[in-house]
């Protein structure tokens, strides 16, 4: 690998972690207020990881049916009623993955620092650029 595309492959990593403290507090202030609104609502008893995996796995299910039932493949843009149908379900699915993040006390944004750097090492940018080739097909 170059010096110049080392170099930029650092310079990206360090920008994941420069901004990871902003969005590791994104995350905690959205777990802290999820885990309150369902304690209100004396919901834990029920928030088992197992029950939370298979609503996360429904939400992600009513999100393909809207691309199955009502998006228009080639269509520009979506439209508006979409967009927001589309919103509801993605934060639907991002609720479920923050409180089981919660249930099983994992950090969530930690982990997926961790992830988006063991990807970009998995595929560098000068090996996959415009390629949907897996890691071990280069």
């Amino acid at each position: 690998m170059s010096p110049f595309k080392l170099n930029q492959q650092l310079i990206n990593l360090k920008y994941l972690k420069s901004k990871q403290h902003s969005h590791q507090q994104i995350l905690k202030n959205q777990e802290i207020r999820i885990h309150d609104w369902c304690g209100q609502r004396k919901w834990e008893q029920y928030h088992t990881p197992r029950n939370l995996v298979f609503a996360l796995v429904g939400e992600v299910g009513e999100l393909c049916e809207i691309f199955e039932d009502e998006y228009q493949p080639g269509l520009p843009e979506l439209d508006d009623k979409i967009k927001f149908h589309i919103g509801e379900e993605m934060a639907d699915i991002l609720h479920n993955l923050i409180r089981l993040s919660d249930q099983c006390n994992i950090d969530l944004s930690n982990s997926l620092l961790l992830k988006m750097e063991k990807n970009s090492i998995k595929y560098p940018v000068d090996k996959v650029y415009g390629s949907s080739k897996k890691y071990d097909e280069y």
